[in-house]
């Protein structure tokens, strides 16, 4: 998989620098990431309030789920993220400081940060989301106060 990138991005650069962070990006397993990032968001949206209710969302409900899906893989999505995560990789690391991460995350516990790091990252999310939904009516409020302010000067 490593050497399939390589070639495919020496129009981008042939540094050394790159083949590393290649090797980073590949054990990160950033595509398998960032398409979590879009099955939560697709999570997220067949699941909220205002649409559950409804009877043409839950009719449409795959239809809609597909659509969503595809306009967030077209955005976030690895094809479109893949070229830039090589670039923020090789501005923002050295060679040895991507030496330094192969050996890092190549090591039990690297393999376990790998691995884990999702789970945090999702539970974080859950967490945060589910205190917004606890402040919705409070964040409501403030937006209705904010509206009806006169704005005069």
């Amino acid at each position: 998989m490593i050497k399939k990138w390589i070639n495919k991005f020496k129009k981008i650069d042939k540094t050394e620098q790159l083949k590393k962070a290649v090797q980073i990006i590949e054990q990160k397993k950033m595509e398998d990431t960032i398409q979590k990032v879009v099955d939560s968001y697709v999570f997220t949206i067949k699941n909220h309030p205002q649409y559950t209710h409804s009877d043409l969302f839950k009719t449409k409900i795959e239809l809609i789920e597909l659509e969503f899906k595809n306009l967030l893989t077209s955005t976030i999505g690895w094809d479109f993220v893949e070229k830039e995560m090589y670039k923020i990789y090789e501005k923002l690391y050295t060679k040895d400081e991507l030496e330094q991460m192969i050996k890092f995350y190549s090591t039990d516990l690297g393999e376990k940060m790998l691995t884990t790091q999702e789970d945090i990252n999702t539970m974080k999310m859950y967490f945060v989301n589910g205190k917004l939904q606890e402040q919705q009516q409070e964040l409501s409020n403030i937006l209705n106060k904010v509206e009806s302010m006169p704005f005069n000067n």
